[in-house]
């Protein structure tokens, strides 16, 4: 092995991190009072970070970081994929 190994594992998992941030988790849009013009857009991301903007306001676009470090955002991205595999692997072997 290299000396540089890890390093470049950890790399390769960050830049799939990065990729997999931008994923949408759910799309919730709503009015903020009954009758008002103002209506909320709320984008909830994979990695929990939120999107708010509101459409026919002069208020800007609010951007919440997500509340997560990149090790337990990593982990959840792994366990995604291999719950994935494993429903794969389930619905390939069943007769």
């Amino acid at each position: 092995m290299t000396q540089h190994t890890e390093k470049v594992i950890r790399q390769d998992k960050l830049n799939k991190l990065a990729e997999w941030r931008k994923g949408i988790k759910y799309i919730i849009g709503e009015r903020k009072k009954k009758g008002s013009v103002v209506v909320v857009h709320q984008t909830i991301y994979k990695d929990d970070s939120e999107s708010i903007e509101y459409l026919k306001s002069k208020r800007k676009t609010k951007f919440i970081p997500s509340p997560h470090s990149d090790d337990d955002l990593i982990y959840e991205m792994e366990r995604e994929d291999y719950d994935k595999h494993r429903s794969l692997f389930d619905k390939s072997n069943k007769i």
